[in-house]
Formats: structure tokens, C-alpha cells, sequence
């Protein structure tokens, strides 16, 4: 039977306290805890070779809150807390590259049930995101087809 000696001990129990410490840690804080539940999907797609920061713009003049990186030439799906969207349920949204010098500010779109968001993040090869584009599609479950001429 092996023995470990006190410094040997010392250091799992600290390691253990400290993963401890961390997970319930996490579980009282409360700064971007969505009392309501409700979310909006967001699909971003990143048409561009640099990685991207998204962000969501508040209208009451607080700060951006990052909802994300998206890498380059990928494809991700966040869900918005619906605390991040402006009165009436409007989403706008900020992106700034990671390695480069740009940012850029969507124009603000109506966001509801039903409704997923889409933001497509295109780059030039300097890494200028004015071409990019915020808008959304509806996503209903589709509607049962009739059929003509039953039995």
C-alpha cells in the first residue's frame, strides 16, 4: 500500500476545494441570469476567414454583452436571452474581429415566437464586415398538406 506524503496530500486537497469552490461558484452568479426563460435562436455564420466576437447592442446605453465567438468558415447557434433584446423584442448586434481592426452594428430587427435570427458575418480579405447581414425567417412547423381525391 503506497502512502502519499503531506505535501503530496496538501496539494489533492487543495485541488479539490478548489474545483468545489469553482462549480458552485458559478451557480451564484446572477449578472446574466434570464429570469423569464425565454431565448432567441441565433445562427451565425461566418462567411470570412477571421474569427468574430458577437455582441448584442442595448438600446438603455449599457454596455454590449459578448453573446459569443464564432470561428472563421463556421457555422454556430446561440440562444439570446431575451433580456439582451431592446423594448418590443428588437435584437441588434455588434461584431468585431478578432485579429483585425473592423467592427460592425447590425440594423435592429423584430424578433418573436417563431421567429429564428440570422446573421451572416462577411469578411473581405482585410477583414472589413460592411457587407454582413442581421435578419430573420420565420420557423414554423410546416402546415399538413390536403390531399385531393380521398378514399
Amino acid at each position: 500500500m503506497s502512502r502519499f506524503t503531506k505535501s503530496q496530500l496538501a496539494r489533492v486537497v487543495v485541488s479539490l476545494l478548489l474545483a468545489a469552490g469553482a462549480m458552485s461558484g458559478t451557480g451564484c452568479y446572477r449578472g446574466g441570469v434570464n429570469p423569464s426563460g425565454n431565448t432567441v435562436i441565433l445562427v451565425v455564420t461566418n462567411r470570412g476567414f477571421f474569427d468574430v466576437n458577437v455582441f448584442s447592442v442595448r438600446s438603455s446605453g449599457g454596455n454590449s454583452r459578448r453573446l459569443g465567438l464564432v470561428n472563421g468558415n463556421s457555422t454556430r447557434t446561440i440562444q439570446v436571452p431575451e433580456n439582451e433584446l431592446q423594448p418590443g423584442g428588437t435584437l441588434v448586434l455588434a461584431v468585431r474581429a478578432v485579429a483585425g481592426r473592423f467592427a460592425w452594428t447590425s440594423q435592429p430587427v423584430q424578433t418573436g415566437p417563431g421567429v429564428i435570427a440570422r446573421l451572416d458575418v462577411i469578411s473581405t480579405g482585410s477583414g472589413d464586415l460592411s457587407q454582413s447581414q442581421l435578419y430573420t425567417q420565420y420557423s414554423r412547423p410546416p402546415e399538413p398538406i390536403d390531399t385531393v381525391g380521398g378514399p
